[in-house]
């Protein structure tokens, strides 16, 4: 749905074929799906934290370093709380 919305919104995701957002994208992108969740931090029903991060993909690195966006910029690990 977040797809969806931000067409509608007229902000498309960026590699986004279905919803808009490979219109006007440079060339030098990857023409693909640019939406990746990070991290996720969440209570377990049993108790405890599940803390999950997923490393960005190689495409979206390179684009976040073409536009001068330090990919790594806000990595903080898993958190203390966990």
């Amino acid at each position: 749905q977040i797809r969806r919305h931000l067409k509608h919104l007229a902000h498309p995701i960026l590699g986004d074929a279905k919803y808009g957002g490979i219109e006007g994208m440079p060339g030098t992108f990857a023409r693909k799906l640019h939406l990746h969740a990070r991290r996720i931090v969440f209570p377990h029903p049993r108790g405890g934290t599940v803390d999950v991060t997923a490393p960005l993909p190689a495409f979206m690195r390179e684009t976040w370093q073409t536009v001068d966006f330090d990919p790594d910029r806000y990595d903080e690990g898993p958190s203390e709380a966990a």
